[in-house]
């Protein structure tokens, strides 16, 4: 399963000392502990770091589908 932690912060050609605080992480640990899937990521953190990043001049966004009996409904 791919980590999106990882996946965005290396599409944004960023360190983990350097993605943390841009993301709104506290320490540079929760980075490595979410990239190793030592604890869940949930739609609120992916959330809260698009948020920081973007306010940071990153062009981040987040878009969420759900399929449900074949009809998607998408969430910006």
């Amino acid at each position: 399963m791919t980590n999106i932690i990882k996946e965005i912060r290396k599409e944004l050609g960023l360190k983990q000392v350097e993605f943390a605080p841009l993301a709104g992480f506290n320490t540079v640990q929760q980075v490595s502990q979410l990239e190793r899937n030592v604890y869940g990521l949930g739609l609120n953190r992916i959330s809260k770091m698009v948020r920081n990043l973007s306010a940071n001049g990153y062009q981040v966004s987040v878009d969420i589908s759900v399929t449900i009996n074949d009809k998607t409904i998408v969430i910006h």
